[in-house]
């Protein structure tokens, strides 16, 4: 194998890494809460990714926002499981995050509910691949060569992180 695919595959999966935290959804919705970070279990070949969240003030509807009540109860699902240390904790928090972006195609509006949808998708491939793997945060490298992790749809992503922002006051920052 070439170096230059094998740089192609590590740039792939690490590509896939932020996709997958993302999807683990390292939000903070208290408000105000200070910078936080979360490292995410990454792959044996990614390097560890991590997700710093802060709140900014909440949009003054947000407490009767059903998106934001939905993500409320996400981040309680989740409290305790990030960053993903083992299979309990990634099957909690996948688990959860398939629910909440499932819940929350029907709480956006028109305009989003494709880029949602989409994301529903991207979930359901992520809950998929691990559940293959028995939940294992770090599947054997040769294997994820052959089967390489979901990518998060860049479009759908985009759009949800400014739709969290706008209408929860969420912001999303990666490092």
């Amino acid at each position: 194998m070439s170096v230059g695919r094998i740089v192609g595959i590590v740039v792939v999966l690490v590509a896939a890494g932020l996709g997958v935290a993302f999807a683990l959804g390292a939000f903070e919705e208290e408000a105000p809460p200070p910078t936080t970070s979360a490292a995410i279990g990454a792959t044996s070949v990614a390097p560890s990714v991590s997700l710093v969240s802060t709140t900014l003030e909440p949009a003054t509807s947000a407490g009767d926002n059903p998106l934001c009540i939905a993500y409320g109860e996400f981040q309680t699902a989740t409290d305790g499981h990030l960053p993903v240390e083992g299979p309990d904790d990634l099957e909690i928090v996948r688990t959860a995050s398939l629910a909440f972006y499932t819940e929350a195609v029907e709480l956006v509006d028109d305009a989003a509910q494709g880029a949602f949808a989409e994301f529903v998708l991207y979930e359901q491939a992520v809950y998929d691949f691990y559940e293959a793997y028995e939940w294992n945060p770090s599947p054997p490298l040769e294997e994820l060569v052959e089967n390489p992790p979901p990518t998060a749809p860049a479009a759908a992503t985009q759009t949800v992180v400014q739709v969290l922002e706008d209408q929860c006051g969420v912001v999303v920052v990666t490092e």
